[in-house]
């Protein structure tokens, strides 16, 4: 039992550090039960040797860095691509279904529209919405935020953390 106790707590120690969160679903029975007895210890271990807080939430836990110093990918970002992974982040949290990849290069492109004279003139060239909606996908992706497949992007639970009010645009300044 000791030897695969630490087999347990290592390979989710591991894991909490590496995703940005880790879902309940995605654990087996024997990690669910062991991560459940034992979180405020392993939290409080990985804390003191990185400086991450634990945060619980319904669909799973993650480990926060109140810095961003450990952080791959942050959101919110600033400049062009970070505000259109936030606004894509809103859309699919607010939608919760699969969307198609076509429906997210249309609304791309909404944004673009609105928010073009804020951001980088290379938006505004004809199928820039790809690339950009690809770069948000891609970030929110990384975060655990979305899956993608051949069938569409899937908003995943902690997406909901995203959702926006309306967008208030006050002295921005274009990029």
């Amino acid at each position: 039992p000791d030897a695969r106790n630490t087999a347990l707590r290592r390979n989710l120690t591991a894991r909490l550090l590496d995703d940005p969160l880790l879902y309940w679903d995605e654990l087996s029975e024997e990690e669910l039960a062991y991560l459940t007895s034992q979180r405020p210890h392993i939290a409080r271990r990985i804390r003191e040797a990185t400086g991450l807080i634990d945060e619980v939430r319904a669909e799973g836990m993650a480990m926060v860095d109140p810095t961003g110093d450990l952080s791959d990918e942050r959101l919110p970002s600033e400049g062009t691509e970070g505000h259109a992974t936030l606004l894509l982040a809103d859309y699919l949290g607010a939608q919760r279904t699969r969307q198609s990849l076509q429906t997210l290069h249309v609304q791309m492109r909404h944004w673009i529209d609105k928010y073009s004279r804020y951001w980088k003139k290379a938006v505004r060239e004809n199928g820039a919405e790809v690339e950009l909606c690809h770069k948000a996908l891609q970030r929110l992706s990384a975060l655990h935020l979305v899956e993608i497949s051949n069938h569409g992007v899937q908003p995943l639970p902690a997406i909901g953390r995203h959702v926006l009010g309306e967008t208030a645009i006050t002295g921005a300044t274009t990029e």
